[in-house]
């Protein structure tokens, strides 16, 4: 019995050991890619998140099993997903809606003309094993004969743009149930993802980048807006949030945070507000014609196993799963961060933070509590139902053992920390960290070194400006940098440092 348990505790330290090592290289080709990353990660956790039609569906205080009745019962749920806020608010509060008056400060933005060589990019780049729209053109064929088609198909959309009118067969989408988890009998589990047209994707494409550009180099977003932006992500939202927590608490104060989910956001814009809101920051009026014609005559049908329910009028939302939907939802609600008040806020696409600190809990709860009545009030004026089964108010104190920096991706970490540096994340960062001024005192005033801000506690050095600043100028004892080199390099360099930095314990 004793050999049987010494050969068995081998074996499932020798399984242990080649899943860590097989995993491990898996993360390793991910190289900064975090859709493989997070495909990986959804192949270890087995969940169900299949498109496929459940065996029955709740449609009322009745199931049916029809797969017919399913479809269209679906479809009906997902064009109407949007519409829960008039069914929750007075009609009076409905009719009222933000001032949408042009902002004189603002710059002017108008669409320039789309160029061949573009569009020939765009569609050479195209994933050929991707869904076709309802207009069943293969993105196959469209990568295949991009060369030929290029310069028509870039006719047609600066024509787009002339006209102010987009093809009808582009605004209607395929849409796909997709299973969040729950019940798999109520639709209310379920995703709506929407197919388009590939070429209606290539012009969003275009489309969607003359207006990005336009925001970063006029500063137009929310500072405080991390979703779908360039340089912004969960990371640094995250740091930024725990680094304002840390910070306070570090100082003795009292510390709360509302978390705040929406329900259905993105199938609640309103398109009359959405239109408005792109007018106020100073869209041409060829512009908002545009706009306003893409947001016309949408309809959408559902697609699943070889069945497709009859269309239905989308009168509702920015389409999941569109190019420029994401950009649109953030400018719809660019203004909401302006209500905070006194509080802080973070927002990462429609999930949202709101979080403050004081010398006396009673201060810190009426605070928060003023400015989020202040959040509610413009949510509602941009028609935005609550979640109040999602949201969540939470209080902040240093009980509680942080999780060490070296339970996380060390090299990860570091990297954060070098693109900080180089100014390839957020202000909001860039702003926590300083180069120390060179001096005299010291045979190191060669090697590039961050300031190290004072921390009253263990608990306090735990925050983004003062972890960043003692892990690099600890790294630098071993890295001795003395000029900022390429993100390539730096990491070349790491990994000479720390030949063990994707180690699973």
């Amino acid at each position: 019995m004793q050999l049987f348990r010494e050969v068995r505790n081998q074996y499932t330290q020798a399984v242990r050991n080649a899943k860590a090592s097989f995993f491990k290289q898996k993360f390793a080709s991910c190289n900064s890619n975090s859709k493989k990353f997070w495909d990986i990660v959804k192949s270890m956790e087995n969940k169900n998140t299949s498109s496929q039609l459940p065996t029955a569906l709740r449609i009322g205080n009745s199931v049916t099993t029809d797969k017919p009745t399913i479809i269209e019962n679906f479809n009906k749920h997902f064009s109407t997903a949007g519409h829960a806020f008039h069914l929750t608010t007075p009609t009076a509060f409905n009719s009222t809606a933000p001032s949408t008056a042009t902002r004189p400060s603002l710059p002017h933005f108008s669409f320039s003309q789309i160029h061949s060589a573009d569009v020939l990019k765009e569609l050479q780049n195209l994933d050929p094993y991707k869904s076709a729209g309802l207009d069943n053109l293969d993105p196959f064929f469209l990568k295949l004969s991009a060369e030929i088609i290029a310069t028509p198909i870039t006719s047609l959309f600066n024509l787009s743009f002339v006209s102010s009118e987009i093809p009808i067969d582009w605004k209607a989408a395929a849409v796909i149930p997709l299973f969040k988890g729950g019940d798999t009998f109520d639709p209310n589990c379920y995703r709506p993802i929407s197919i388009l047209p590939c070429l209606s994707k290539v012009f969003e494409s275009q489309v969607n980048k003359q207006i990005t550009d336009h925001f970063e180099s006029h500063r137009t977003h929310s500072a405080m807006q991390s979703g779908f932006r360039a340089g912004h992500g969960c990371t640094s939202a995250t740091l930024k949030v725990l680094n304002d927590i840390v910070t306070a608490i570090d100082k003795k104060q009292y510390c709360a945070a509302v978390f705040i989910d929406l329900a259905k956001a993105f199938d609640s814009v309103n398109h009359h507000i959405l239109i408005g809101r792109l007018s106020s920051l100073g869209f041409s009026n060829d512009c908002v014609a545009w706009f306003t014609n893409y947001f016309s005559d949408r309809v959408q049908c559902l697609k699943s196993e070889g069945l497709l329910s009859g269309p239905l009028a989308v009168s509702m939302g920015v389409p999941q799963g569109s190019i420029l939907g994401p950009t649109l939802f953030s400018v719809y609600i660019k203004d909401v961060a302006l209500a905070a008040g006194e509080s802080l806020i973070h927002l990462y696409a429609d999930d949202t933070i709101l979080y403050t600190s004081g010398p006396s809990l009673d201060t810190v709860l009426t605070t928060l509590q003023t400015s989020f009545n202040a959040i509610q009030l413009s949510f509602r004026g941009l028609q935005l139902l609550l979640n109040t089964s999602k949201t969540k108010c939470m209080l902040f104190n240093r009980s509680l053992p942080a999780p060490s920096l070296h339970n996380r991706r060390q090299t990860h970490w570091l990297q954060v920390i070098y693109k900080t540096l180089l100014g390839k994340v957020p202000p909001y960062l860039r702003s926590l960290v300083t180069i120390a001024a060179p001096t005299c005192s010291t045979h190191s005033i060669r090697y590039i070194s961050l300031v190290t801000p004072k921390a009253n506690s263990s608990f306090g050095r735990l925050s983004f400006q003062f972890s960043a600043a003692n892990d690099w100028n600890e790294l630098q004892k071993s890295l001795k940098l003395e000029t900022l080199i390429s993100l390539t390099s730096f990491k070349h360099q790491l990994s000479e440092q720390l030949p063990d930095h994707c180690s699973c314990t």
